[in-house]
């Protein structure tokens, strides 16, 4: 896996930094979300849970993604917390009709996804345009492999 270190993680504005969730704490999410996390996103909270990367865009032939920063496991959450993977996962569940783990968000809705009952990819939740995610990265470690500066911010 890429080294975190290289990501720069920041934390500032809403994105706070949580304290790293315990094996205990990551068996009790799955068991109420009634999911398994793929490993190497197991691997990110357990190192680094939640914030905003300096490395921020991945992109591939279809499509691109600015992250805004990405979530964070806790098992009380803060209903009004759209930085909680709980919470955060609560809309494209109920669009999609079926459970999903949001790991990121762009700030203006759309989400990075994964649903475990189609595989370990990491999934393009785009909240307004009511069509199936598209496959963004194969695995949660790829996605981490391809992160980069996003162009936007140099001009």
């Amino acid at each position: 896996m890429r080294e975190l270190a290289e990501l720069g993680i920041y934390y500032q504005n809403c994105v706070i930094e949580r304290p790293i969730p315990s094996l205990d704490e990551i068996a009790e999410f799955q068991a109420r979300q009634g999911v398994t996390l793929p490993a190497d996103y197991l691997q990110f909270l357990r190192t680094v849970n939640g914030g905003a990367p300096t490395l921020n865009f991945f992109e591939n032939d279809e499509a691109a993604f600015a992250i805004e920063a990405f979530h964070y496991l806790a098992l009380e959450n803060d209903p009004d917390d759209s930085y909680s993977i709980a919470v955060a996962s609560e809309w494209p569940c109920e669009e999609l009709g079926r459970k999903v783990i949001a790991i990121a968000g762009d700030g203006s809705g759309d989400q990075l996804i994964i649903d475990p009952s189609l595989g370990p990819e990491v999934r393009l939740w785009r909240h307004d345009d009511g069509s199936e995610p598209e496959i963004l990265a194969p695995s949660f470690e790829a996605l981490l492999a391809g992160l980069k500066p996003d162009p936007e911010e140099d001009e």
